[in-house]
């Protein structure tokens, strides 16, 4: 492998002036200085191109759709831009260390694997990144400094969020791209990469700091991401026991999308309008006692979050 190879940072960004600089600035402040970073603005109503714009280091392209594609067009444009051999995400609302191109490209040995990190979950604090604490994954680490992934072991543990690190030659090999999908884009788009045959190699440190915001997508449940698992369960190209592992985090998101406005509700003391909805529709009643210690548990933590 080059030794110093181009890496494509992609952000795809849709209304971000608030927080697209100290995402920039954390790519701008990267030990590794062979990158390129990509900023697909996604028909904004705000300033979040002027934002960008103002930044003119030539390793910079910021282009702008003209209306509001969707997120994974976004993505979908950043893809067909990127120029590097190795390629990572951005979120226009999120931040990176210093070192964490450098430390990736390190473990980047082969283009048989992408490679991950751990998030570091941050509270957002009058636009300020507040660190909290780091999501660890011992179940896949198992006490290692580093381990290698199969997608059966992935979806086994429950298909945890990450930003990888990933080499572009199978996503133009393979035309590996986003689907039309709000919510799970990420992780059909990390299943793409296991079906094309890489394997994850994760490493125990953290470089990525995630913002945890009242708003944040991946904080709501939409039906979006039951049409993604739809779509891989439907196909052919699952192992049994793929299969049986996202029918699994399926029927997980479904408890999610039926039960979370009545955890909501008690979670805000309104106890009146949870018991009301649990006994208009019985199922979720039903699903809110089989589910209730994970999602209360999952719930509780990302509101403390944000309080």
């Amino acid at each position: 492998m080059v030794n110093h190879p181009l890496v494509s940072v992609m952000m795809p960004a849709y209304n971000a002036e608030k927080y697209i600089g100290t995402a920039i600035e954390s790519v701008l402040a990267q030990t590794y200085e062979n990158w390129e970073l990509i900023i697909v603005d996604d028909g904004s109503t705000d300033n979040t191109y002027e934002v960008a714009t103002k930044y003119k280091d030539q390793r910079i392209k910021v282009v702008k759709h003209d209306y509001n594609a969707g997120l994974g067009e976004a993505r979908n444009t950043a893809l067909r831009l990127a120029q590097g051999q190795w390629a990572t995400w951005l979120d226009s609302d999120d931040a990176m260390l210093p070192q964490r191109i450098e430390r990736l490209i390190e473990e980047a040995d082969s283009e048989d694997f992408f490679v991950g990190d751990l998030l570091t979950l941050c509270k957002d604090v009058e636009g300020k990144m507040e660190a909290e604490r780091i999501a660890d994954l011992p179940w896949l680490l198992k006490g290692k400094h580093k381990a290698i992934v199969t997608v059966e072991q992935y979806l086994r543990a429950g298909a945890p969020g990450m930003q990888q690190l990933f080499p572009m030659k199978p996503v133009i090999e393979y035309n590996l791209h986003f689907g039309d999908f709000q919510f799970g884009e990420d992780l059909d788009f990390r299943l793409q990469l296991f079906h094309a045959g890489l394997r994850l190699k994760l490493i125990s440190e953290s470089y990525y700091l995630y913002r945890i915001r009242p708003d944040s997508a991946s904080r709501r449940v939409h039906p979006d991401a039951l049409a993604m698992y739809r779509k891989w369960l439907d196909s052919n190209t699952l192992t049994p026991l793929e299969h049986k592992y996202l029918k699994r985090l399926k029927v997980r998101e479904e408890a999610r999308l039926v039960c979370y406005p009545v955890l909501d509700n008690l979670l805000h003391l309104q106890i009146k309008d949870a018991l009301a909805a649990s006994l208009k529709e019985p199922q979720k009643l039903f699903l809110l006692l089989k589910y209730v210690p994970t999602l209360v548990t999952y719930r509780i933590s990302r509101q403390l979050m944000i309080l």
